[in-house]
């Protein structure tokens, strides 16, 4: 191939053009579109000398003189109009030296177009230039058609994607090649290695095929408005556009267009979630940028691929495919593409559950974002960032994360951005077990996704509401939040979304123990996970099936689902869904008996977890197996498996000992292993790891920011405060006991206190009003604890209103303590003002006045007989709380429903009165002898006692 050298480009000035109305095919009646005979040397052809060029209008012509070598000129037509199937023809004269003359043709820019030209060596070439380098299409052949002395016309028709090649009314050659459909038009004029050619030109000429010009106005036009309606996620109409586009570019053999046309249909697919149609469109257009040598849309389609098989769980392919696509992206020189790349690669690793590996691609993609400059892709690795170290635990880390990346959306003025950051920090709340704050910014993005008519979005953080309101135990408002984002996913045709939430009011029912509700709701789930081929969903589907038979005690079936799942994520490659599946494999064998199966299951878990650095799942694993052990009665390997968690979970610990996230592991972590100790007779152990357990539930309670989560918060906790009770009694430990039923029983009332005193002011009696109205007060100023630290100015607002109300709430105690010191100390959960009041209590008993102070403990009762002497003992009341419950209520009956007909009430009384005297023997008869003396008796019930 004749070597080329440097390139030229000519400036040209417009020159009127007609298009004559016809529909002839035959290009001989295509109309004229421009011509230009030379005779007008202002119709905008170069003229002026230069040490490289040429140029003049000379006797009719226009004359263009090369003077270095291996230079090519190129001078397109004026106006940069773009042809598409055209006839061009043109008279030229070689006058002397050597070189090449011809056409360049579909002229993209400087590094793509195609040349036709003929040589003072008797020969034509046809060539490519993409991407700056030069491709032989026709290399150089003989030609016996060139008069090297007089006049020449070449001819050059484009047919679509075919070129036919004449010189002097005879054909050279044809060629067919796809890779430019169309672009603009011009002549160019080359030298060899002699450094100087003159080659003159008359009477040029270009038609172009009307019809075809007409269908590619109306294939771009309907390409438009399906680019409209896919930015307005109006999905069904940009796909009909699309398609009918692509229809129409097919007829053109228009091959980039058609590409285009399937990427895009790709792209709409994926959107809507059906992953298999998605990837059939990406193929087609994968193929065709191969095909055609388009490296930039072969990258994006790798690129794209390898997001559905991400969407499918098939983890593994999508690094492959990302990892072609980043190849081809650092060959071509595509500094935001590779960062791209580099990011897509990252979420597959942490899909994976290598957060490392996830977070080392992160940064990479980063840096190269801060390079160029690209602050919203920096607001995105940023974010995702955060993503991998809330994974991680390292939730703190995670937030300063998320709240860069939400202070470069907000800096950029990125709407959607912001609302992104906001929902991604509100997630890390959820994760730590704030939930009040988590709901906060949830809230915060949706108001921002509703504004801006980000309809997905507005799903998205309708989903995290209800599952906030999952976590926090309010089935039906979490079921009402779901079915709202369900509602929206319905109407966008999210399908993906569709079983998403499907899943989450499965979840809903299944906790509210409505679990043939929980099945319909995730076999419609799983119906939709795998009509769109999502293998990931459908692994999660099976695994909740299998959740719900194992709430219903069928274990054998639930196993079963657990298997099938099992199989799937270990074919995608899913190592945290695997390692979940194995947690519920032993959790069944457990239940059924089989606590070695259980054990090689958690094994199975902690491994992964320890492979993949999940340092909760770690502890969790840890904990099931000390239950294993401890039901197989090896409570020393038991303590062992205790204690190593207990160094992880404590790893974590940042704020007064206790990270927010770990006091729920934390307090069912000392339960167990005080259980465990309780077990080998270690009592005093058992019973220092249960007053800690006692200490992370009222740390945990004092966090919570409304007083509607406070309420019921005991609900499921008292059997801590039971064990701790009764082993101290059996210690002989009576005083502590009753300070840690005090304590349970004060922190039960007080939380039904404080409810009431924010939801229901109008019914808290009158000395608590003000109470009640700081209360609201303080609980909307403490907001200012839950923004980020970026936002200084309105942080710092809060915390000062924060500050008035406690000072505020503050004051107020300190009169009431004054002026009604029993109501201002029902208020106070505090240990030591608990601790003072008994004292006190204690102190102020005279002779002859004894309390008796009962605490209802599960399978038993203590009580406690008080005098001004101290506790004089603590007797252990053998019955079931149920069965004391049953008493009680049947003695209230039988006196508040007194018969009508006299025989029946005196049946009644007499009933009433054996009932009574049940209760005594019980409750009473126990401490008898030291009631001999009392001249006053007080009663402290506790729970069912109240009736």
């Amino acid at each position: 191939m004749i070597k080329r050298g440097a390139l030229v480009t000519l400036c040209v000035l417009v020159f009127p053009a007609f298009l004559l109305q016809t529909q002839a095919s035959d290009p001989e009646t295509w109309p004229v579109v421009y011509q230009d005979d030379f005779e007008d040397p202002g119709s905008g052809w170069l003229t002026g000398d230069t040490e490289y060029v040429s140029g003049a209008y000379v006797a009719g012509t226009y004359k263009i003189q090369v003077k270095n070598d291996w230079l090519l000129v190129l001078s397109r037509i004026p106006g940069d109009q773009e042809y598409l199937d055209f006839a061009a023809e043109v008279t030229f004269w070689l006058e002397g030296g050597e070189g090449e003359a011809g056409f360049l043709f579909r002229y993209q820019n400087t590094g793509n177009y195609y040349c036709f030209t003929v040589s003072t060596r008797g020969e034509y070439g046809l060539w490519r230039k993409r991407e700056g380098k030069w491709e032989t299409l026709i290399a150089w052949t003989p030609v016996t058609a060139l008069n090297l002395y007089g006049a020449n016309k070449l001819r050059l028709v484009a047919q679509g994607n075919t070129f036919m090649l004449h010189l002097n009314e005879v054909l050279l050659g044809k060629y067919t090649d796809p890779m430019f459909r169309i672009g603009q038009l011009g002549i160019c004029v080359g030298t060899f290695e002699r450094p100087s050619i003159t080659v003159k030109f008359d009477n040029l000429v270009v038609r172009e095929d009307p019809e075809i010009r007409v269908l590619a106005t109306r294939a771009q036009i309907l390409y438009d408005q399906a680019e409209s309606a896919y930015s307005d996620w109006d999905l069904q109409r940009a796909i009909a556009g699309f398609q009918e586009a692509l229809s129409l570019y097919q007829r053109l053999e228009w091959e980039d267009k058609k590409a285009d046309c399937y990427l895009r249909l790709g792209n709409c697919w994926y959107i809507i979630g059906n992953i298999h149609r998605a990837i059939e469109q990406h193929r087609q257009a994968l193929a065709i940028y191969q095909q055609i040598g388009n490296p930039k849309g072969e990258a994006v389609s790798l690129n794209n691929l390898g997001n559905c098989y991400y969407s499918l769980g098939d983890y593994q392919r999508a690094i492959d495919y990302h990892e072609e696509s980043l190849a081809i992206k650092r060959e071509i020189g595509d500094r935001r593409g590779e960062a791209a790349s580099l990011n897509n690669i990252g979420l597959c690793y942490e899909a994976l559950g290598d957060y490392q590996q996830a977070i080392d691609y992160y940064e990479k993609s980063l840096a190269i974002k801060r390079e160029i400059g690209d602050r919203w892709g920096e607001a995105s690795s940023t974010n995702n960032l955060g993503f991998c170290y809330r994974a991680l635990g390292d939730y703190q880390r995670a937030i300063d994360y998320l709240e860069e990346s939400l202070a470069i959306s907000r800096e950029i003025g990125d709407r959607r951005g912001e609302a992104a950051s906001l929902n991604n920090i509100g997630l890390c709340y959820e994760a730590l077990g704030d939930y009040q704050r988590a709901i906060d910014y949830y809230e915060e993005s949706l108001a921002i996704k509703r504004e801006i008519g980000d309809r997905r979005g507005e799903a998205q953080s309708l989903n995290n509401l209800g599952n906030c309101y999952y976590s926090l135990g309010d089935y039906q408002q979490a079921i009402d939040y779901y079915e709202k984002s369900l509602a929206i996913k319905r109407e966008i045709g999210d399908r993906r979304g569709e079983a998403t939430s499907l899943n989450n009011i499965g979840l809903c029912y299944d906790s509210l123990g409505d679990y043939q509700r929980a099945i319909d709701y995730h076999e419609e789930s799983l119906a939709i996970k795998r009509e769109i081929g999502d293998r990931q969903g459908e692994a999660n589907s099976l695994g909740n099936l299998g959740n719900c038979y194992y709430s219903l005690g069928d274990y054998r079936r639930a196993i079963d689902y657990y298997e099938r799942s099992l199989a799937i994520e270990r074919e995608i490659g899913d190592r945290r869904g695997e390692a979940a599946t194995l947690n519920n494999l032993g959790l069944c064998y457990e239940l059924l008996g089989d606590y070695q199966r259980a054990i090689d299951y958690y094994k199975g878990t902690l491994a992964i977890m320890q492979e993949i650095g999940d340092r909760w799942g770690e502890a969790a694993s840890l904990i099931n197996l000390s239950l294993c052990y401890h039901f197989l009665g090896d409570h020393r390997r038991a303590i062992e498996y205790y204690q190593e968690c207990l160094q992880i979970v404590q790893g974590f610990a940042t704020e007064e000992g206790y990270l927010t996230g770990a006091s729920e592991t934390l307090w069912r972590l000392h339960y167990g292993l005080g259980s465990s100790y309780q077990a080998v007779g270690e009592l005093l152990q058992a019973v220092q790891e249960w007053k800690r357990a006692v200490e992370a539930i009222e740390w945990m309670r004092g966090r919570l920011a409304r007083a509607e989560f406070k309420a019921g918060f005991m609900g499921n906790k008292h059997f801590v405060y039971r064990e701790l009770v009764l082993t101290l009694v059996e210690l002989g430990a009576p005083d502590e006991g009753v300070f840690y039923a005090e304590r349970a029983k004060a922190r039960t009332l007080v939380d039904m206190m404080e409810t009431a005193m924010v939801q229901e002011p109008l019914i808290v009696p009158a000395a608590l009003q003000t109470a009640s109205q700081l209360l609201r007060q303080l609980e909307t100023a403490q907001a200012a604890e839950e923004l980020p630290t970026s936002l200084s100015g309105e942080r710092a607002g809060l915390e000062r209103a924060a500050q008035r109300a406690r000072e505020e709430l503050e004051e107020f105690l300190s009169h009431l303590s004054r002026a009604n010191p029993v109501l201002s100390d029902t208020l106070s959960v505090d240990p030591d003002r608990i601790a003072s009041y008994m004292e006190d209590v204690q102190g102020n008993l005279g002779a002859g006045e004894i309390i008796l102070e009962y605490f209802v403990a599960g399978e038993e009762t203590i009580l406690w007989v008080i005098t001004e002497d101290g506790i004089q003992t603590a007797a252990r009341i053998q019955i079931p709380r149920a069965d004391l419950a049953e008493k009680v209520r049947a003695l209230r009956e039988e006196l508040n429903e007194v018969p009508d007909d006299e025989g029946e009430k005196v049946n009644s009384m007499l009933r009433a009165r054996q009932l009574g005297k049940e209760l005594y023997d019980l409750l009473i008869a126990p401490v008898e002898d030291y009631l001999q003396a009392a001249s006053h008796l007080v009663i402290v019930p506790s729970d069912v006692l109240f009736y």
